[in-house]
């Protein structure tokens, strides 16, 4: 007999029925704890985000719980901003939950292609994750995980940049009848968004949220990060005990303050809730007299500003106490849950930033970077690049110069087509790959000729979706 993460693979091939209603098309995206499947809910033809438990984490009772939380704190919201989700349960010796199907991009996309983003369109993205918040604060949910990767736009109903708030599968009900899911030591969320008292293991509230949204318009307005330290625990400690890197000059000052208040280092100085965040960000960009033809910061070359410090960094025996504190919760969580927490626990560290300023050291000695535009024929054809996957063509790209790489593309009803391609020498150079229409089968006239079919499984999808 196969293992239970052999059962779940058969049970969750293109083609297969899950729970006598999900009818599986691909997969989608796979994660620390759970793996995403585009699927049709029958018989109604609707088209769903399957995601499901990863078998081999199956039989940790308290992961399945954690698991079934997401699914119980966002089947509370409703909020348009929201995922929605459709229904939960349990299929294959594993946990599902189906969720509503977005076509769009991530946030984390949208800034990596487009740079940073002029103020009144960050601010309009901003206002609708801050408005989701409303809601789940309401109700005593925490996200805890606010980053450009759980924040999903497309534009929807005729409205530009309509904002979905997903993956609350850390999220934490704040209500006095939960059984804490959180081990003795355990600390959750991605370090670069994480407020000083999320990594220090303090008490959290709505407030926690609103420093990632801090962090969120920080990196929207300049492409980058704030703080990226050289390993998650370094991170953590730079949102603890150093100051708020300035703002560029191009940001009016109005909004630069209001962004500093939003990633105060003590919670007491952040905006109270959600609501308020949204009060302030609106008179902030009122104050700011921005006309909608605002150009991005990248348009100006002011020179660096001097590190920002409304919040003075603690004094050398007061960050001893906070990098002490942190090895401890690190370590007591490595003792509790040992090599389990190497998938789940822990610092949950996103992939390096590309966009990071380098040290002036490294950047001096740093390779010539040209650009890749990559289109295809027919358009909006799904592009991977050294298995890597980077959404729908048009897509731009950024390496060293006279570098290869291997370009992957795909389309419903066409041949997958894979090319090695070069970066220019400088500048931008624009490239087309083609992709030869796949023929389609004739049935055959006779029973005889029956057993010669063959029924082709198309998986090549064009939907672009990030969980």
């Amino acid at each position: 007999m196969s293992d239970p993460s052999q059962r779940a693979a058969q049970a969750f091939q293109p083609g297969a029925m899950v729970a006598d209603k999900y009818l599986i098309e691909h997969s989608l995206a796979e994660g620390a704890m759970g793996r995403v499947y585009v699927a049709t809910q029958e018989p109604i033809g609707r088209k769903v985000a399957l995601k499901i438990l990863k078998p081999i984490l199956a039989n940790d009772d308290e992961l399945q719980e954690r698991f079934l939380r997401e699914a119980v704190a966002v089947s509370k919201l409703h909020h348009p901003n929201t995922i929605t989700v459709l229904d939960y349960g349990q299929a294959a010796g594993t946990l599902f939950i189906a969720m509503e199907f977005l076509d769009g991009q991530s946030l984390e996309e949208l800034v990596k292609i487009g740079g940073p983003l002029p103020l009144e369109r960050s601010a309009h993205i901003l206002r609708q994750i801050a408005s989701a918040l409303t809601e789940a604060h309401d109700k005593n949910i925490l996200h805890r995980d606010l980053k450009p990767p759980n924040i999903f736009i497309s534009d929807m109903a005729g409205q530009q940049d309509f904002v979905k708030v997903l993956d609350f599968g850390i999220a934490k009900l704040l209500d006095n009848t939960s059984t804490p899911l959180t081990r003795a030591g355990m600390v959750f969320g991605t370090p670069e968004y994480m407020a000083p008292e999320q990594s220090g293991g303090g008490k959290l509230d709505g407030r926690t949220d609103i420093y990632a949204l801090g962090v969120l318009m920080w990196q929207m307005l300049t492409g980058k990060l704030p703080y990226k330290g050289s390993h998650p625990l370094d991170t953590a400690l730079k949102h603890t005990t150093e100051p708020i890197p300035a703002l560029p000059d191009t940001v009016p000052m109005p909004m630069r303050d209001f962004v500093y208040k939003s990633m105060a280092k003590n919670i007491n100085d952040r905006p109270e809730n959600a609501q308020a965040f949204i009060n302030e960000l609106d008179a902030a960009l009122a104050a700011s007299n921005v006309p909608e033809t605002l150009q991005s910061p990248r348009t100006a070359a002011p020179s660096p500003p001097a590190a920002h410090n409304p919040d003075p960094a603690p004094k050398t025996s007061a960050r001893l106490w906070v990098v002490l504190g942190l090895v401890g919760v690190i370590l007591m969580g490595m003792m509790m849950v040992g090599g389990l927490g190497a998938v789940v626990v822990g610092f949950l560290e996103d992939d390096e930033d590309p966009s990071a300023t380098p040290p002036a050291s490294a950047a001096a000695e740093a390779p010539k970077r040209t650009t890749l535009k990559i289109k295809t024929n027919p358009s909006k054809a799904r592009v991977t690049i050294d298995g890597d996957d980077k959404g729908r063509a048009p897509v731009r790209i950024k390496g060293k110069a006279g570098s290869k790489i291997t370009v992957t593309v795909s389309k419903d009803g066409f041949k997958t087509n894979k090319e090695t391609v070069r970066f220019p020498k400088k500048g931008t150079e624009e490239i087309t790959i083609k992709l030869k229409s796949k023929p389609k089968a004739s049935p055959p006239t006779t029973a005889e000729e029956n057993k010669d079919w063959t029924i082709v499984d198309d998986k090549d999808k064009d939907d672009d979706y990030d969980y």
